[in-house]
């Protein structure tokens, strides 16, 4: 499933009353690049106006577009145009908008791979005067539940508002003060962002990151709230040593993050994440709050000897990560809520291999329970065959053990 990254947009931190942050939104993005492998797109917008186009900006960004890791929809063909469409709509704004008027800075000039079949604005335009005419409940708009009463009370002025707005964008400005009070400007906002958002999933087939502290209030429009969330994301990370990677972008780092992803050991790194998170989200399914759910995980990801020393960046990272993530799942396993939910992910998704190993005598035997013991952290479990008994011991790298035990003289002379 792709994502589309919506936290890189400033007006949506402006529409949920918070702060945007140029740092935080590239922590974000390096979470996803790390432990995700999932495609990437954002749009002009969002990267123009939060700064990540310009020549002199990070190079996280800039590296994703030109290694083809990071795509562009947008409503135009080009940059140029995209601009100059904006200057005609945000003309009566343009304070808020600085980035288009007589910006003396430099862009990257890249072009959108895909192409929106409609304008945004337009597009808002219609969803809202179809509620204001009842022909759409506001329901349909997909704003948060509890933005519904100040959109139902503000609908049909926000209609007149919009039909009467020329060739403006619709933004917060448009209806400062024009509305009965401050909270139906706040839901209007986040009104605007939410379909620019929502729109963008439709077409794209995407979901977004969810869990960012300040941008909750659009969670909602995730199919799965808990399957690209950041905050379990960067738990994960940080217990496998990633601490301070996704904080500081050190170029060099930024680049080397960039070129490794999608290669063969990133993608068994970000597989195993998946598998870690589907395990987790089992082991909380009783918590149907999110907020809850996460607690159950902290307190699996919370227990001791999971702290990894700090990892370095290099062509290797992946490979070492993913040792590091195999044995914090050993670890985890050592409870039996999580070992269940282990069993039943990897056989749900028919990942793991089995390898039979054969003994001969009983101290053999021994000698193999105990290492694998002290490698998987798992329980032995007896499994009864129509011909024989066999053992399971464990897991090593989604490779399934099996154990028999065999007399001598069946396996021939030495």
């Amino acid at each position: 499933m792709a994502i589309f990254l919506h936290f890189l947009n400033r007006e949506a931190y402006r529409a949920a009353d918070t702060e945007f942050k140029f740092d935080d939104a590239l922590r974000w993005l390096r979470i996803l690049c790390i432990a995700r492998k999932d495609t990437l797109f954002s749009n002009y917008s969002n990267l123009v106006e939060g700064g990540y186009l310009y020549c002199n900006g990070p190079i996280l960004v800039r590296e994703l577009l030109t290694q083809d890791k990071l795509f562009i929809a947008g409503e135009k063909p080009s940059l140029t145009e995209f601009v100059g469409s904006r200057i005609a709509r945000y003309g009566f704004d343009s304070g808020r908008y600085p980035m288009y008027f007589g910006g003396k800075q430099s862009l990257v000039h890249v072009r959108p791979r895909l192409i929106s079949p409609s304008s945004n604005t337009e597009h808002l335009q219609q969803e809202i005067v179809a509620v204001a005419q009842h022909d759409k409940g506001v329901g349909d708009l997909r704003i948060h539940p509890r933005d519904h009463e100040d959109v139902k009370k503000s609908i049909g002025r926000l209609s007149d508002i919009v039909q009467q707005r020329g060739s403006s964008g619709i933004t917060r400005s448009l209806f400062a003060g024009k509305l009965d009070n401050i909270q139906q400007e706040a839901a209007a906002s986040r009104l605007i962002s939410t379909s620019y958002i929502d729109k963008y999933l439709k077409e794209l087939g995407c979901e977004i990151a969810t869990g960012i502290p300040q941008l909750v209030v659009f969670d909602h429009l995730s199919s799965d709230p808990f399957d690209s969330n950041i905050q379990l994301l960067d738990r994960i990370l940080y217990l496998v040593g990633f601490r301070g990677k996704a904080d500081v972008g050190f170029s060099n780092n930024d680049l080397l993050l960039v070129t490794l992803r999608g290669n063969e050991d990133h993608l068994r790194f970000t597989d195993a994440i998946t598998d870690l998170c589907a395990v987790l989200r089992r082991v909380a399914v009783a918590e149907r709050h999110v907020a809850s759910a996460y607690i159950v995980v902290e307190a699996k990801l919370a227990q001791p000897n999971l702290l990894q020393t700090e990892l370095p960046i290099n062509q290797a990272t992946y490979v070492e990560a993913e040792a590091r993530l195999s044995n914090i799942v050993n670890t985890l396993r050592k409870s039996i809520d999580f070992a269940v939910a282990f069993e039943e992910v990897m056989a749900q998704n028919k990942k793991l291999k089995r390898v039979l190993l054969v003994t001969a005598t009983n101290s053999e035997t021994q000698a193999l329970w105990e290492v694998a013991e002290g490698m998987t952290h798992a329980k032995r479990t007896h499994l009864q065959k129509p011909n024989y008994y066999a053992t399971e011991i464990g897991q090593i790298n989604q490779v399934r053990l099996l154990h028999v035990l065999t007399c001598p003289e069946f396996l021939g002379p030495a």
